[in-house]
């Protein structure tokens, strides 16, 4: 599979990133989104969850997941999850988060996903798995044609 590196210099081109990536998500996507502290991942996630795609709405409060984990919106009959596992400790704070029920009835943005075995969360047909690297890019896809890219920068 072949990278697409998209460089973001500022907030503002990581969140007009994040609006194209958004266009793209349907039902049952997963969107891996990894990289290092203050890397942008946060940002990317908020701007993709205020997108006119989800909530429409750019100050919209989306907080951080890192506390609490998850945080789950519905925007006009859409389900988007946003997930940061950096603090998770063991397979039973992954098993509370029921992340099949949230990719199963919309879609799932992780922050962390390295910091977990993916294979704890039992991900079914027909999702599509996309990860991206932030500042930087990685890109996998479970099934399904087209790829996708991840850009960094800001937050």
């Amino acid at each position: 599979m072949k990278d697409i590196i998209i460089r973001s210099e500022t907030v503002q081109d990581t969140e007009k990133f994040a609006n194209v990536i958004a266009s793209l998500i349907k039902k049952h996507d997963l969107i891996l989104l990894k990289g290092e502290l203050g890397s942008g991942k946060t940002t990317f996630a908020r701007s993709i969850i205020n997108s006119k795609y989800f909530a429409n709405d750019l100050h919209h409060i989306v907080p951080s997941p890192t506390f609490s984990l998850l945080q789950t919106y519905e925007f006009n009959n859409r389900i988007i999850g946003h997930a940061d596992l950096y603090r998770v400790q063991n397979k039973e704070e992954i098993a509370v988060l029921d992340l099949q029920k949230i990719v199963d009835e919309g879609s799932l943005i992780i922050e962390w996903p390295e910091v977990i075995d993916l294979s704890l969360i039992h991900i079914s047909e027909p999702t599509r798995r996309r990860g991206m690297w932030v500042a930087g890019v990685w890109v996998e896809k479970k099934r399904g044609g087209g790829g996708g890219g991840g850009g960094g920068g800001g937050g």
